[in-house]
């Protein structure tokens, strides 16, 4: 009888390799890794990236230039834009265009290396070491399998297993494991910058955003006093209801006629904000009585302001309350206020003066900021109904809330300060100011209520990207008046958020709405203003009628999670099945620097229904959907492209 021969150990596929390669990963990213992989490597990475697409938009920058000017003509191009074109005639044939700058090109420009260092922080420097870790893993197995046979590293016990491609990935035979990752790295940062580019490019972006992006224009470097008021790009605004009901009133230009009040009157009326916001004179609060005559000549004056009136005004007043609450320590408190920093924030560009004399801004764009500082201190709020909170009572959780009638100016300026000039006229450099009382109780104190907005959002050109600019104060405010829920996978209609940009649903142009819509969204995408959009539900005939889904940036979840905990507390409770794979379903989704659209779209289900896993609202979940998150939670997966409107 003859003796059965042992069976040979299989070769493992490849989904046994990455299970058994799991412990091995799992100790490059939390032991080997981490002091190699430092700030000081962090640093260099996002440096290189920023090197290698730098050189990329320079190059696709002259091309699109050069493109522009042969179609329209160099007459067509920006200002500054012309500046560095030259267009020789040639007898023979086309004209030759080059591009040349008068400065020289920095390799790293401030304005990407800034996004980029942003970028690479927390989740996505932990995707980028995971990454690392499978490439090496993989690697050193495959050393391994050539000088043990396949066979052999089959039949190796796990721990064995383990030990042995860990030693692997080690080999003093081979260069410093430091040499090697920064090969591995500056390869795939030449990935990742021609990855940014194309995604740029699948836009179009226009010369000045190039110009923007490789800090070519002066302003794009906002002082180093201003970056203070940034939080990952953001900047601190007022969330109140009335705030944001007048800054729309602002930006729409909403004044008209009111029964029995002779200055231009916007009526309010956003969530429980009740009352109506006057464009009236300083002048009508120093006396009760004025002449019928006087009244009436003021009144002239005020719609003629009205009709002026603008996005930029808007701006003004959020840059106000940045600064404000940036310097003010109590709501009784004063701010001080450089015309130049406002116009800075705005990345607007100063003008080079040349022979030793400093930059400055044109006269123009000084002025159109004082109007707009003019129409805010003529603004007198009305507010028949307005929610205040009460400072919380010894031994109370919660802040109680009180409904109360109210008048104030918006913002008071009370000192001007500046220098003559030599024809007699007082140029403003600074002012001081301060909020009414209807705005500086929500600003501090037990009342606050502030919210993040994008910077971006008092950058974008007030005429040409006034879609981009009103979505995101829109957005800004509903992501604050949502944080207490911690629910931001709000579903909107097309034709809602039409109307927070001020444009009417047009059925004849339906498919210019559209293009412009999406355009918009694929903007703040491209900027980093929004995680991910997508369309939830499509109406093909009636577009407008139509659902998408906004998924704010993860500085807005960060923030308002901490204002989740102060506002709405709850009772203490042992943690839940639910609630421990809600927190293991967010921490993967953070790990692999996944939105909550991407993380839904490779789980096969909607983002609402995975906000409420991660919230743990769902005690249960079927036995298909279990099978699928265990794959998911231990899976090797890399990040997904952005979302965006075909997604």
């Amino acid at each position: 009888m003859t003796t059965p021969t042992p069976p040979t150990a299989p070769v493992p596929a490849l989904p046994d390799l990455f299970q058994r390669l799991a412990p091995v990963r799992a100790r490059l990213v939390t032991e080997i890794l981490p002091p190699l992989l430092d700030s000081a490597c962090q640093s260099w990475y996002s440096h290189t990236v920023t090197g290698y697409l730098a050189q990329e938009l320079r190059t696709r920058y002259h091309r699109e230039v050069v493109t522009r000017v042969e179609r329209l003509g160099q007459a067509a191009m920006a200002r500054y834009t012309c500046a560095h074109i030259t267009v020789t005639p040639h007898a023979t044939g086309a004209p030759t265009i080059t591009v040349t700058l008068n400065r020289e090109p920095d390799p790293a420009p401030v304005p990407l290396l800034r996004s980029l260092t942003q970028r690479y922080q927390g989740p996505a420097w932990q995707v980028v070491t995971e990454r690392l870790a499978l490439d090496l893993s993989r690697a050193a197995s495959e050393r391994v399998q050539q000088a043990m046979g396949t066979d052999a590293l089959a039949a190796l016990p796990a721990p064995v297993f383990t030990s042995t491609v860990a030693a692997a990935v080690l080999d003093a035979t081979l260069p410093p494991l430091a040499t090697r990752l920064r090969e591995h790295l500056t390869v795939q940062a030449q990935h990742d910058a021609l990855e940014r580019a194309d995604k740029l490019a699948s836009r179009a972006p226009t010369p000045q955003e190039y110009e923007d992006l490789l800090g070519l224009r002066g302003s794009t470097n906002r002082p180093a006093r201003l970056l203070a008021l940034l939080r990952q790009d953001h900047v601190t605004v007022l969330s109140a209801a009335h705030y944001h009901a007048v800054r729309t009133a602002l930006a729409h230009n909403t004044f008209q006629e009111a029964e029995g009040i002779p200055w231009p009157t916007a009526v309010l009326a956003t969530g429980p904000a009740r009352g109506h916001v006057e464009l009236r004179p300083l002048v009508a609060d120093a006396t009760s009585w004025m002449a019928p005559e006087i009244v009436e000549a003021w009144a002239r004056r005020m719609w003629e302001q009205r009709g002026a009136l603008s996005d930029l005004d808007a701006d003004a007043l959020d840059a106000l309350c940045a600064l404000w609450l940036r310097q003010a320590r109590t709501p009784d408190e004063d701010a001080v206020a450089d015309v130049d920093d406002l116009l800075a924030m705005r990345e607007l560009e100063p003008k080079q003066r040349g022979q030793g004399r400093r930059s400055g801004y044109e006269p123009e764009q000084r002025q159109a900021l004082l109007h707009a500082l003019t129409h805010l201190q003529n603004l007198w709020l009305h507010m028949t109904e307005v929610e205040m909170y009460l400072p919380m009572s010894p031994g109370s959780r919660r802040r109680k809330r009180t409904t109360q009638g109210v008048q104030s100016r918006l913002f008071t300026i009370t000192d001007l300060l500046g220098h003559t000039r030599p024809d007699g006229w007082f140029e403003v450099e600074k002012f001081i100011f301060r909020p009414g009382k209807v705005l500086a109780h929500f600003l501090h104190g037990p009342g606050r209520q502030t919210a993040l907005l994008s910077a971006r959002a008092l950058t974008y050109d007030p005429y040409r990207q006034v879609w981009e600019k009103r979505l995101l104060r829109y957005l800004s405010w509903q992501w604050r008046t949502r944080a207490h829920a911690g629910d931001y996978g709000q579903v909107y209609r097309v034709d809602t958020l039409l109307e927070a940009i001020g444009e009417a649903v047009d059925p004849r142009r339906m498919s210019v709405q559209k293009e412009r819509f999406d355009q918009a969204f694929d903007t703040l995408l491209a900027d980093d203003s929004i995680a991910a959009w997508q369309y939830q539900e499509r109406d093909v005939g009636q577009w407008w009628r139509s659902t998408v889904v906004v998924e704010p940036p993860e500085v807005i979840r960060a923030t308002y999670q901490r204002l989740r905990r102060h506002e709405a507390p709850t009772p203490r409770t042992l943690p839940t099945a639910a609630t421990r794979l809600g927190e293991q379903l967010k921490q993967r989704r953070l790990v692999l620097g996944l939105s909550q659209l991407q993380a839904a779209e490779q789980l096969a289900i909607s983002q609402a229904y995975l906000s409420l896993l991660e919230r743990g609202a769902k005690p249960r979940v079927s036995a298909a959907l279990q099978r699928k998150i265990t794959t998911w939670l231990g899976a090797p997966e890399t990040p997904a492209p952005a979302i965006t409107a075909e997604g």
